[in-house]
């Protein structure tokens, strides 16, 4: 779950439960006030999206980022015994970082759809996770 939408309401719920708030000003007749009208996720993603499920040019990101998706450093140890030819003991990072993305939390290699008419659309996808590892080879 993105820590945008994890993050406990005033009613200790998330903003599935509760709705959200959304910044800006409500004219009260009198005047102008804070927004304090909670806004449902369903309603927030109608208004989002227009209600016809096109996306508004508010949901549309700049695409160019750049992902460091994997690192290996390894070393060869010089021959000890006679019988073992080489031993090579390396480590790597998958998935390390992203730069460059309008919207955090979105990994653009896991967007869904690659051709017809839902092209690059986010849906719900959960990103790759990282992961580190070891190894060691040893050749005879």
């Amino acid at each position: 779950m993105a820590e945008a939408t994890a993050t406990a309401t005033s009613n200790g719920n998330t903003i599935r439960e509760d709705g959200l708030v959304l910044d800006g000003v409500v004219d009260k007749g009198n005047g102008y006030e804070e927004n304090d009208m909670h806004l449902s996720a369903i309603d927030y993603g109608e208004y989002h999206y227009h209600g016809y499920d096109t996306p508004s040019a508010t949901s549309v990101f700049d695409a160019d980022y750049v992902k460091l998706r994997e690192v290996t450093i390894g070393y060869t140890l010089p021959k000890v015994v006679d019988v073992i030819k080489s031993i090579r003991v390396s480590a790597y990072g998958r998935n390390l970082a992203i730069w460059g993305l309008d919207n955090k939390g979105i990994d653009p290699e896991t967007i869904v759809g690659g051709n017809g008419n839902i092209q690059g659309l986010e849906g719900g996808i959960v990103p790759g996770s990282k992961s580190y590892g070891f190894n060691v080879q040893i050749k005879f």
